[in-house]
C-alpha cells in the first residue's frame, strides 16, 4: 500500500509511505531548496551548528567517511530536551549524500536512513530524505513508526530549507565582457619559446625602470616567463625570476567589463615602430570616490601585452608602460 501526501505545496514538498510487507515499511520525502547543492550540503553537514535550527537530528560525530563508525544524536520529541544517541555505520558520498543502514534502533527494528541532494540546475536543489523500518516489531509497530518518521523527516526538510535560504547569499553574476583584443589562439601562436619583450615602466613621482620578459618555455598549455628588472643605469634591481602561467590566465588579463569599456582603433607611434592598434578605455571607481581610467593599446601584429598602458586617477597620469623592444626566436 502506498500513501502519497503533498503537505506543503508552497515548499514543493512530497511524502510517500509504503507498506512493502508486514515486516517492512518505507518513507520517502523530498523538498526543493532555492540554493545550489554545495550551499545545502554545507549547512546539512555543519553538525556543530545543527542544534540551532534542527528540532530532530542534532549531530553526527565520529568517522565522517563511508563505512565510518558514528554516533547519531537525535531528539525524539522536539518539545523536550531529551536527546538519544545511536551508534551507526555511516554511508557517505561527499557533497551528495549521507545516512546509515542495518543497525537496530528500537524493538529489534533496523532502519535505512538517507539524506541525498539532487542538483536541479539554476541554483536549485532537491533534498531526498528517506527512511525505512524492517524486521523486529515492524509488523506490529510499523504504522506508528512511519507516522513518527513522517514528522521527523518533513520538519527537518522544512527547517533545512528555511536555514539555507535565509543564510545563503547568491554570488554576484559575472559581468558581460567586452570582446578581447586577441583570440586565445593568436596569443598562444604569438609568444613562442625564445620571444623577448623589453618594457619601460614609469610610475608618477618615481624613477623609471625597465623589465625584460623572456618566454623560456612555451607549449600548448602555457608559458614560463623569466623577468628581470633594471634601473635607469641598466643595473639589475630584481630577478631574474621565473613564473609559469596558462594561456587562459594570460588571456584573462584583457577581460574587461563591457559596460565600462570603449574600444577604438588608433595608429600608434612608438620607439618599437608604427602599429595599428585597438585602444581599450576602461573606467572604474577607485579609492575614496576617485575615477580611474585605464587605457590599453593592443596590436594584432604583436600578440601579447599591450604596446602601451596608461592609468589615470581623476585625470592625472599615475602610471605608464610601453614596449621598447621585441625579439622573435
Amino acid at each position: 500500500m502506498t500513501l502519497l501526501l503533498l503537505p506543503l505545496a508552497a515548499a514543493q514538498s512530497t511524502v510517500t509511505i509504503e507498506r512493502l510487507s508486514a515486516g517492512h515499511r518505507t518513507i520517502a520525502t523530498s523538498i526543493e531548496i532555492e540554493a545550489p547543492p554545495e550551499a545545502v550540503w554545507a549547512v546539512m553537514t555543519d553538525f556543530e551548528a545543527m542544534p540551532g535550527w534542527s528540532s530532530s537530528l542534532q549531530s553526527v560525530e565520529g568517522e565522517l567517511r563511508d563505512g565510518g563508525e558514528v554516533s547519531v544524536r537525535f531528539k525524539p520529541d522536539p518539545d523536550k530536551d531529551r536527546v538519544n544517541t545511536y551508534q551507526h555505520h555511516l554511508i557517505y558520498e561527499e557533497g551528495v549524500s549521507f545516512g546509515w543502514q542495518g543497525d537496530v534502533f528500537a524493538a529489534g527494528m533496523t532502519d535505512n536512513h538517507r539524506y541525498r541532494l539532487v542538483d536541479l540546475g539554476d541554483g536549485r536543489t532537491r533534498l531526498e530524505h528517506s527512511d525505512e523500518a524492517r524486521g523486529g516489531m515492524t509488523w506490529l509497530l510499523g504504522g506508528a513508526v512511519m507516522k513518527a518518521f513522517e514528522g521527523f523527516c518533513t520538519s527537518f526538510n522544512q527547517e533545512l530549507k528555511e536555514r539555507v535560504e535565509s543564510t545563503w547569499v547568491p554570488p554576484e553574476p559575472e559581468p558581460e565582457l567586452a570582446p578581447r583584443p586577441l583570440s586565445l589562439g593568436q596569443l598562444r601562436a604569438g609568444l613562442p619559446t625564445g620571444t623577448t619583450i623589453r618594457l619601460s615602466l614609469q610610475p608618477a613621482g618615481a624613477p623609471p625602470t625597465q623589465e625584460l620578459w623572456e618566454f623560456v618555455a612555451s607549449d600548448d598549455a602555457g608559458t614560463t616567463i623569466r623577468s628581470t628588472s633594471f634601473d635607469e643605469a641598466g643595473e639589475v634591481v630584481a630577478g631574474p625570476e621565473e613564473a609559469r602561467s596558462s594561456w587562459e590566465e594570460l588571456w584573462d588579463h584583457a577581460a574587461f567589463p563591457a559596460a565600462a569599456t570603449t574600444i577604438e582603433d588608433e595608429a600608434l607611434e612608438l620607439r618599437l615602430g608604427s602599429f595599428d592598434t585597438h585602444r581599450y578605455t576602461v573606467t572604474r571607481a577607485g579609492d575614496e570616490g576617485a575615477t580611474v581610467v585605464d587605457r590599453f593599446w593592443f596590436a594584432e601584429a604583436l600578440p601579447g601585452p599591450p604596446l602601451r598602458y596608461v592609468s589615470e586617477v581623476d585625470g592625472e597620469e599615475v602610471f605608464r608602460m610601453e614596449q621598447l623592444e621585441r625579439g622573435a626566436p
